[in-house]
């Protein structure tokens, strides 16, 4: 999350893009962006760019024993 904040402090000009003006500050913005969406309208006619999220959760395996 930290590379996001840092990305959106740089924003060049005084306002963010379009999609995130509305956010109070830019923690507000980024949590928006990390937990929300995957796309991100740049505004201007730039574009947007997309992200993916993957989650890796540990795989527990279960051992059924036969009664002794």
């Amino acid at each position: 999350m930290l590379g996001i904040k840092t990305w959106l402090e740089q924003w060049p000009g005084k306002e963010l893009p379009p999609d995130l003006v509305q956010y109070d500050s830019i923690e507000d913005a980024v949590e928006y962006l990390v937990t929300s969406v995957c796309e991100l309208e740049l505004g201007g006619g730039q574009g947007s760019i997309q992200w993916f999220e993957v989650r890796l959760d540990q795989v527990r395996h279960m051992s059924i024993l036969p009664p002794l």
